[in-house]
């Protein structure tokens, strides 16, 4: 993983939206895209935020 020279945000788009966010942080992080249809916590919090149904999952952190 590179230490310089990376933007930290995330954007996804779809024919009915569109959303993304800037992650300013000091410490070495990553974000795992998955595309996964268990019912998870995160996967409902996204649901209730965009209004929109979908199977994709989005973890971010700074392990």
């Amino acid at each position: 993983m590179a230490l310089y020279g990376a933007v930290p945000y995330m954007l996804a788009h779809n024919e009915q939206a569109t959303v993304g966010f800037f992650w300013l942080n000091a410490a070495e992080g990553w974000i795992d895209v998955l595309n996964d249809k268990l019912n998870t916590k995160v996967s409902r919090s996204l649901e209730k935020v965009t209004a929109l149904a979908t199977d994709t999952i989005a973890r971010f952190g700074d392990w």
